[in-house]
Parts: structure tokens; sequence; C-alpha cells
């Protein structure tokens, strides 16, 4: 999944200008190997910061950068709760990931129940 829209060098002075969305986009290809070059720890402090802002994108990457161990260490736990915030924004990809969480009982107890409310949402 990746959400950057536009012209990228435009997202990139809105990243540096502290635009949480911006930041949300290019920490995405930063750790995602997503048309620049790789840089996972750079990219989980960068969308790091624009999930504190409550940027939906930016807690959703964030949230895949725990759950995954990518430029930060594995942490399922931290992870569902990112996804949360971003699901409690209806954000559909935080959504799906959080209802795959309960369903796995992957950071959160095992819930089919919480899972398929959060399908359905």
């Amino acid at each position: 999944m990746c959400f950057l829209e536009g012209d990228i060098e435009k997202v990139k002075r809105e990243c540096e200008a502290g635009d949480p969305l911006a930041q949300a986009q290019i920490a995405w290809r930063m750790c995602m190997n997503d048309g620049m070059k790789v840089d996972r720890e750079g990219g989980a402090k960068l969308v790091k910061a624009s999930a504190e802002k409550g940027c939906k994108e930016g807690q959703f990457t964030y949230g895949t950068c725990l759950l995954n161990g990518l430029g930060v260490k594995e942490n399922p736990e931290a992870a569902a709760r990112f996804f949360k915030f971003a699901a409690d924004q209806k954000f559909g990809p935080a959504l799906q990931q959080l209802g795959d969480l309960f369903m796995d009982g992957l950071g959160v107890p095992k819930n089919e129940q919480e899972a398929e409310k959060y399908y359905k949402l």
C-alpha cells in the first residue's frame, strides 16, 4: 500500500515543513523500498512524528513498522495501539490490520468477535 499522491518533490517539501501526511507518505516509501532509498530507521523516526500528530496514515505506517520490526524493535502490542488510533479514525487499512491482530491474538488477546467488529467497519 502506498498512499503517496502528487508530485514527489512537492511532498518532500511538505514533509520537510512538518506536514504529518507528507511525513507519513515519505516514511512509507523509505521503509518499504517504494521508489526511495531504503532507510528504515529514518523512516520509522519520521513516521512516529507523523503518528504523534494524529495522522491516521502515520499511525498505520508506524504500526506497520512496529509490527514488522522495520527501523524499530518489533513490538506487536505497541503496533496494535497505533493501529487502533488509526482505526478510530475509520482508516480502512488499520481496521483490517486490527481485525487480523484480534483474529490471530497478536499484540492483543485473541478475540474473534472483536476481529469481526473491525472487519465490518
